[in-house]
């Protein structure tokens, strides 16, 4: 499970890489301060934030992809909650996004 969920952060610093432009979010400051440290270590940006996945404030900027780590549904505790991320989800993308 952790190799797996190693695997999905990198993705974060791979398409920061590549140029595009990444935000995400996460409840756990340690996680996001580990997030931010890989990133400046190979100099790279991506806008990140604490914030709970049945909540998250949807940022302004619209964006054509929204990827979902492989472990994030084991932290939202009911239907009602997974529902309520999702719907955000679909707020933050563009028309035709993915």
């Amino acid at each position: 499970q952790q190799l797996r969920e190693e695997a999905e952060r990198a993705k974060v610093e791979a398409l920061a890489a590549r140029g595009h432009r990444v935000a995400g979010f996460d409840l756990s400051e340690p996680m996001l301060a580990y997030a931010r440290e890989r990133l400046a270590r190979r100099r790279l940006r991506a806008r990140l934030w604490r914030d709970a996945l049945e909540r998250f404030a949807a940022p302004r900027a619209r964006f054509d992809l929204a990827h979902c780590l492989v472990s994030t549904f084991k932290y939202v505790l009911d239907e009602y909650g997974a529902r309520a991320h999702l719907a955000r989800v679909a707020a933050c993308l563009r028309p035709g996004g993915l």
